[in-house]
C-alpha cells in the first residue's frame, strides 16, 4: 500500500494517498515546497497570514496532569507574551517552571500512519447500519452515529473515510494438492470508482520469512456493484503443501469519502456475506448470524500492515548529525536553540538508511485545552528544527492540526493541514519554523492537538524528480510551543503563495495591446483526473458564520483596453478612475468525483460573486460569475487588491490580509498585486511601448512569505534606474498552466522559460 498523509510538497510539501491500483484523487495535487529560515517568522508571531503582530499571545507547551479532566494536557500560561511561553523542549529539566513529564517523549505519542490500526471491519446488521443489510454481514464502514460522532462531512447513512486501509482474514488450512477447493460470497460495494477499492486476495504463509504473503487477488471491486462472485477455484492457484487463508481488505485515497463529503455514499463502503469454502478436505461458510455487533467470526482476526513507528526522544549527544552542520550555530549567537534532547523519526537499526522508504510517521502532542482563553481566532505553531533534507533525498516534514469539538457532536475533526511537504535547500541548517494555523482550527474550537511529522517519498517519486536513495537522520524537531492571540470580534483569514492571483500574459500568446489574458491563481492540478483548475483567487477562513470580501483597484490600465464589458459599465462602473471597489465572496467549489459538476469545500472562499452581494443581486449574475473576468484586461494591466473578512453578526469589524494599516509584518506591503504582462503604456506617438527588461521569479520562495526574491530584486533595478517589468511566478513550475493547456508565457512573450522543473 501506498502511503496517505492529509498534506502537499514544499522547501517543507502535500499528502499524497494512493489506492494499490490507481493513482490518489485528492482536492489539490502536493506541491514540493523549500522551507527558507532566512524568511522564517520571529517568535513574536510575525507570520504571513497574520495581518497584525500579536502581542498578546498565549503560549502553550510542557506536559502537566490535569485533575479535573483525569489527564496529561498542555501546560497553560500564566501570561502572555514571549517571555512567558510554555514550551515543549523533551530536556528533562523541563522549561519555564514546568518539569519534565517523565513520561515518554513527554506525553507526545507516535503514529505510523501507513498502518491502519482503527476497528471499522466487523460484524453489523440493520439495527447498527440500517436499511444497508437485512441481516448480519461482515461490513466495513462507519454507522451513522459513528460518523456522527467522527465529524463526518455526510452524515447521511453509513460511510467511510480518507486513506483507509482496512483489513480481516479468515481461518487458515494447509491445502493438499489434488483437493478440490473453492471460494464463494454476496457482496455488496458502494466506494469512489477509479480510487477507492475492495479486495479479495489469497494468501499463503511463508514459512522462510515467517510472514503471509499475497498469492492472488481474486477479486477487485469498486463504484456501485453488487452481486455473487464464484465458486471460485483457489486450488488453481495452490500446489500443495502450503497454508492459505483469504483476505478481505478495503482501500481509500486521500480525498472524495462521506469524510470529506466529496463522494457520499448510503451504504459505504462495502460489506460481504455467505462466505462459502468448499473443498475435498476443507470446508467450512459463514453468514455471521452466530457472531456479535462489532465482532468477528472465530479465527478470523483483523489485519494490520506498516511501515514502522521510529517516533522518540533522543539526545542530540547520541546522533550522528551534528547541528553544529550549520555553520551559523557556532557563528552566529542564539541561531539556534537546540539542544539536550530531541524528537527524531530515524530507524536506529539501520544507520545506512535511516528513513525507510515506506515511511510515514507523526506525533501527536497532549491535548491543549483552550478554556482559560476561549473563542481567540489566532492560532500559532512555533517550533525548531533541524535538517539536511535536499529536495531529492524525498524525506519531508510536515505539520497537522485537529480540533474539538469539530462538529455538532462534540467529536474530534480530522487532521487538517497546509497541503504541503517540506524540505531544506543543500547542506545542513537549524532554524525557528513558525506557521499561522488560525484558518484550521476555528475559534469556537476548545480544545486542540498539534503533530509534526515525516514522509519518504522516495520511491512514488510522485513529482518525477528523481530520488537520490540516500538519507540521515534529519529532522530534528525542538522547542515547540503552540500561541492563541487575537481578537474575538473578527474571523481569520489566510493565504498561501499559490493561492493568489497570478501574473499572467495575453492568453493567444501574441503582444497585440488589445489581446486579453485569463484571470487565475498557479494553483493548476494537471495530472489529476478530470483535472482541477486553480482558477480564481482562494482563502480559508477560521469559521462558518463569516463572510469575505474581495477589494480591488486597478492601479493601472492597459492603454488599449476595452470598456465596454458590464465589469466596466455595470459591475463596477467608474472603476477604471483607481478607485478602491469590492464584492462578496463565495464558498469556495471544486470539481466533483465523476467530474461533471462542483462540490463546496466548507471553510474557503473563492474570489466569484456571492448570490447575496449586491452587484450579483442587481445583475442576476450566475452562480460562479468570477469577480475579475478571465480574458478582459489587456497588457498593462494592474490590480492590486485585498481581503477582509467579518462575522455575519458584526459586518463593521473586520479582519483584513494583508493588513492594510501597519503592512504585513514581514513584507511591508498593504495589499497584494499582480499584471497582465509586458506593461504595455502609451508612447506618445499613438502606439505603445512596454520595458525591455523581464525578470522571472520562479517561484523563488517556494511557498515561504517572507519578502519575496521579486521584491529584492525590483528594489535594486529601481535603485539602478532601469526600466523592467517582473514575472513573479507563485506556484511551482511543473504543472502550472493556463486555460489552454501550457505555461503562462509562451517563448515569444517572455524568452522561453525552458523545461518546467520545481
Amino acid at each position: 500500500m501506498k502511503k496517505a498523509v492529509l498534506i502537499s510538497l514544499a522547501l517543507l510539501a502535500a499528502a499524497l494517498s494512493v489506492a494499490a491500483v490507481a493513482g490518489a484523487r485528492e482536492i489539490e495535487k502536493k506541491v514540493p515546497m523549500l522551507y527558507e529560515p532566512a524568511t522564517e517568522a520571529a517568535p513574536q508571531g510575525a507570520v504571513f497570514g497574520v495581518s497584525q503582530v500579536p502581542t498578546d499571545t498565549f503560549y502553550y507547551g510542557g506536559t502537566v496532569w490535569d485533575a479535573g479532566d483525569g489527564r496529561w494536557e498542555a501546560a497553560e500560561p500564566v501570561a502572555p507574551g514571549w517571555a512567558n511561553r510554555k514550551m515543549w523542549t523533551w530536556s528533562s529539566t523541563g522549561f519555564g517552571g514546568t518539569p519534565h513529564s517523565t513520561l515518554n517523549m513527554d506525553g507526545w505519542v507516535g503514529v505510523d500512519n501507513t498502518a491502519d490500526e482503527a476497528d471499522y471491519f466487523n460484524v453489523e446488521d440493520g439495527t447498527t447500519i440500517g436499511a444497508c443489510a437485512t441481516s448480519k454481514v461482515l461490513f466495513c464502514g462507519l454507522t451513522n452515529g459513528e460518523c456522527s460522532n467522527a465529524c463526518y462531512a455526510d452524515q447521511i447513512g453509513t460511510g467511510y473515510g480518507n486513506g483507509w486501509n482496512q483489513m480481516v482474514v479468515t481461518t487458515s488450512a494447509t491445502h493438499n494438492a489434488g483437493d478440490v477447493l473453492t471460494l464463494q460470497y454476496d457482496y455488496v460495494v458502494e466506494s469512489e470508482p477509479g480510487y477507492d477499492f475492495t479486495y479479495v486476495i489469497l494468501q499463503t504463509y511463508d514459512t522462510i520469512a515467517s510472514a503471509w504473503t499475497d498469492l492472488q487477488t481474486l477479486a477487485t471491486y469498486d463504484d456501485v456493484v453488487s452481486g455473487t462472485d464464484g465458486p471460485i477455484n483457489l486450488a488453481a492457484y495452490l500446489s500443495g503443501g502450503e497454508q492459505w487463508r483469504i483476505l478481505f481488505q478495503f482501500q481509500s485515497d486521500g480525498g472524495y469519502a462521506d469524510e470529506d463529503g466529496y463522494y457520499v455514499t448510503t451504504c459505504g463502503a462495502v460489506w460481504f456475506d455467505n462466505v462459502v469454502v468448499a473443498g475435498t478436505t476443507t470446508n467450512w461458510s459463514e453468514n455471521f448470524e452466530g457472531v456479535a455487533i462489532n465482532g468477528l467470526p472465530s479465527g478470523w482476526s483483523k489485519y494490520v500492515l506498516g511501515c514502522g513507528d521510529y517516533a522518540g526522544a533522543q539526545h542530540i549527544s547520541n546522533l550522528t548529525v551534528p547541528v553544529t552542520l550549520d555553520p551559523c550555530v557556532t557563528a552566529v549567537p542564539g541561531w539556534c536553540m537546540i539542544e539536550d534532547s530531541v524528537l527524531v523519526f530515524n530507524d536506529s537499526d539501520d544507520p545506512g538508511y535511516p528513513h525507510p522508504l515506506c515511511q510515514d510517521n507523526y506525533v501527536v502532542s497532549p491535548v491543549i485545552d483552550f478554556s482559560a482563553h476561549p473563542n481567540l481566532p489566532g492560532r500559532y505553531l512555533v517550533r525548531e528544527r533541524f535538517g539536511d533534507l535536499p529536495l531529492n533525498d524525498h524525506v519531508f516534514m510536515y505539520w497537522q492540526v485537529k480540533y474539538k469539538p469539530g462538529c455538532a457532536s462534540g467529536g474530534w475533526s480530522p487532521w487538517d493541514t497546509d497541503n504541503y511537504v517540506y524540505y531544506t535547500r543543500e547542506g545542513a541548517s537549524c532554524a525557528n519554523w513558525s506557521t499561522d494555523a488560525s484558518a484550521f482550527i476555528p475559534p469556537t474550537a476548545t480544545h486542540a492537538q498539534i503533530s509534526v511529522g515525516v514522509i519518504n517519498y522516495c520511491d512514488e517519486d510522485p513529482w518525477h524528480l528523481g530520488c537520490t536513495y540516500t538519507c540521515n537522520e534529519s529532522p530534528y524537531f525542538d522547542n515547540i510551543t503552540f500561541g492563541v492571540f487575537g481578537s474575538p470580534d473578527s474571523p481569520y483569514i489566510a493565504m498561501r503563495e499559490l493561492d493568489h492571483f497570478q501574473d499572467q500574459f495575453a492568453e493567444d500568446g501574441s503582444l497585440n495591446p488589445t489581446s486579453t489574458a485569463d484571470t487565475r491563481s498557479p494553483n493548476y492540478q494537471s495530472d489529476l483526473i478530470p483535472p482541477i483548475f486553480g482558477d480564481t483567487l482562494c482563502a480559508r477562513g477560521s469559521a462558518d458564520n463569516m463572510e469575505v470580501y474581495f477589494v480591488f483597484r486597478m492601479a493601472k490600465v492597459a492603454p488599449w483596453q476595452p470598456t465596454s464589458h458590464d465589469f466596466f459599465t455595470l459591475w463596477f462602473p467608474g472603476v477604471t478612475g483607481g478607485g478602491w471597489y469590492e464584492a462578496r465572496m463565495d464558498t469556495a467549489e471544486v470539481t466533483d468525483a465523476a467530474g461533471i459538476s462542483t462540490v463546496a469545500v466548507p471553510g474557503w472562499w473563492m474570489s466569484c460573486f456571492h448570490e447575496s452581494d449586491p452587484i450579483a443581486i442587481a445583475q442576476s449574475l450566475p452562480e460562479g460569475t468570477e469577480i475579475l473576468p478571465n480574458q478582459l484586461f489587456c497588457p498593462g494591466t494592474r490590480i492590486e487588491y485585498f481581503l477582509k473578512s467579518a462575522y455575519t453578526s458584526t459586518p463593521g469589524l473586520v479582519f483584513t490580509l494583508p493588513d492594510t494599516t501597519n503592512g504585513d509584518p514581514i513584507r511591508g506591503n498593504r495589499f497584494e498585486e499582480f499584471e497582465i504582462l509586458p506593461m504595455m503604456r502609451p508612447d506618445g506617438l499613438g502606439s505603445v511601448e512596454w520595458p525591455c527588461m523581464i525578470i522571472a521569479d520562479h517561484f523563488g520562495q517556494r511557498g515561504n512569505w517572507g519578502e519575496q526574491n521579486s521584491d529584492r530584486m525590483a528594489r535594486h533595478l529601481a535603485t539602478l534606474g532601469y526600466d523592467y517589468d517582473m514575472f513573479s511566478k507563485l506556484g511551482p513550475s511543473s504543472d502550472l498552466r493556463n486555460g489552454i493547456g501550457r505555461w503562462a508565457a509562451n517563448t515569444g512573450q517572455i524568452g522561453g522559460p525552458g523545461t518546467p522543473k520545481y
